[in-house]
């Protein structure tokens, strides 16, 4: 006791704040402190910290501590927390200054930090910019739009100095792109057309590459491929006049462009018709900068398809590009090797299965020389996925047991590793993961074996022990539950279950409750 009520006698002759201004409060070994309405937590140095759980006696605020968040700062014992002048005078520090709870109220890091943004005032266009980005990141459109306005009716009025610009524009085109909003193509056209209105006037901002690119997304998000190819050769049109900024149409432009074709409600030989000739059109450009960007878009669309036979065509005639020299990220990589392996999985080919190993196995010997087409987490659940819609369950714990093997070894690529798949890229990361074990039980419950039943629980066992021991990832969920009781009723409807039986089953397989509802979560219901 007497060593909190010193660091606290320290702290407020340093701050200058009269200790009999201070309330205290205390809640077993933790000490809390309130000067001025600052909130500082004093913590022991127990080694105990953790999320603030607020009471009020008296007036007085008590915070006990659980578990600390990784970006709460300890200091000498001292648990900082945001709005205190300690928190101040700790940044020299490096004391980061965002704990847990302000004076103004608590939450988790990401709520404080979307509280602090959306109190910032902004007076100049940079600052604008910056919100309307933070409004594009969340896909927030109506408040982007709202800011834009405000934006036009400060610069009129002469309180803002310089209109909105292109990236002004540009976010709010990617906020419309992002949000969930039925009405959000239209209000996109519309904005669209509102700057090149104002370009056609005179006006100083003019519409770019990065903006039609969102505007393109847009439309891509939605399906609406008629749009996106409309916009597509429209941009060619200003190209050739000379009234594209920053370009001509590049490859996220195409790459866009045929992900609409793969979200729209085309027939599937007239949508791959489509995006095949935008991709001919675009190797067909002079000076065209291709890259393996496109190309992926295109292989997505044969795997949504289970198109294998292209796919593998495909990545074929990318090998033969990158040999001439003529794609600039290099030959194909993981990404583009795991979709035309996704479209043999969604193939309807008696070889489906043989083919999708085939591949996997020159990803395999050619990882071993560059290391880029590596299989990685996905890739492996990728091929899991293709014994699973067959039912080939023995293929699928043999794979599932060389991952694991893989994956104590440290030669397991986690799904961050390769190019486009996170910020960490390596070997050692995420191992065999729920989705991994969720698509064995698949397989053994559409398997015809007499053994399934014992061998998913087995499984399930595995997974709840491999969560235990600190496998994150591993936490069976309704759609596991599913597996494992669809396994254990060899067949039998599950919508005829009885209620006992029902009882009988959760119990012994230790699940708290039945899976089932109106619709099953099993994916081939």
């Amino acid at each position: 006791m007497v060593k909190h009520w010193i660091v606290l006698a320290v702290w407020a002759l340093s701050s200058g704040v009269e200790p009999s201004k201070c309330n205290a409060g205390r809640v077993g070994p933790f000490v809390t402190q309130r000067c001025h309405g600052s909130a500082i937590a004093f913590c022991s140095t127990n080694g105990i910290s953790g999320e603030t759980h607020s009471t009020k006696t008296g007036g007085i605020e008590n915070r006990s501590c659980r578990r600390r968040n990784s970006s709460q700062k300890r200091v000498g014992g001292v648990l900082i927390l945001p709005g205190s002048h300690f928190a101040a005078s700790c940044n020299a520090r490096e004391s980061s200054g965002v704990a847990l709870e302000g004076s103004a109220g608590g939450g988790d890091r990401n709520s404080l930090s979307t509280k602090h943004w959306r109190q910032f005032r902004p007076k100049t266009l940079k600052d604008f910019n910056k919100k309307l980005h933070m409004h594009a990141k969340r896909g927030e459109a109506k408040d982007a739009e709202t800011l834009l306005e405000k934006m036009h009716t400060l610069h009129s009025s002469g309180k803002l100095a310089d209109p909105p610009d292109i990236i002004s524009y540009g976010s709010v085109m990617d906020a419309l792109a992002r949000c969930k909003d039925d009405d959000a193509a239209e209000r996109a056209e519309s904005l669209s057309t509102r700057l090149i209105t104002y370009a056609e006037l005179g006006g100083t901002t003019q519409p770019n590459l990065h903006f039609f690119n969102a505007l393109l997304n847009c439309y891509a998000e939605r399906g609406n491929a008629e749009g996106a190819e409309q916009l597509l050769d429209e941009m060619h049109q200003l190209q050739s006049v000379g009234n594209l900024v920053g370009g001509p149409p590049d490859a996220v432009s195409y790459a866009t462009t045929i992900k609409a074709l793969g979200n729209s409600n085309m027939k599937n030989r007239i949508a791959v018709e489509h995006a095949e000739h935008i991709l001919h059109e675009f190797e067909d450009e002079d000076n065209a900068r291709l890259n393996c960007q496109t190309y992926v878009a295109l292989l997505r669309l044969y795997a949504k398809w289970g198109l294998g036979d292209e796919a593998e065509k495909l990545l074929q005639r990318m090998h033969d590009m990158d040999d001439l020299g003529y794609l600039e990220d290099g030959p194909p990589n993981i990404i583009a090797y795991t979709a035309a392996l996704n479209a043999w999985v969604r193939s309807k080919d008696r070889k489906a299965a043989s083919r999708a190993e085939a591949l996997f196995r020159r990803m395999e010997e050619g990882g071993e020389n560059s290391g880029s087409i590596r299989p990685d987490v996905i890739a492996y659940n990728t091929l899991l996925r293709c014994y699973a819609e067959r039912g080939m369950a023995h293929e699928a714990e043999l794979l599932l047991m060389r991952m694991e093997r893989l994956y104590a070894s440290g030669k397991l690529r986690s799904s961050a590793g390769g190019k486009g798949r996170g910020k960490n890229r390596g070997f050692r990361g995420n191992g065999p993961d729920r989705i991994s074990y969720t698509t064995v039980l698949t397989a053994l419950a559409k398997s015809d074996d007499a053994y399934a039943p014992d061998r998913a629980v087995a499984l399930l066992d595995q997974m709840r022990q491999l969560h235990a021991e600190g496998r994150g990832n591993m936490m069976p969920d309704v759609v596991t539950h599913a597996c494992v009781i669809r396994c254990a009723l060899k067949g039998q409807d599950h919508r005829q279950v009885s209620p006992f039986e029902q009882a009988v089953l959760l119990k012994k397989l230790q699940i708290e409750e039945w899976p089932f509802r109106d619709q099953s979560p099993l994916p081939w219901d």
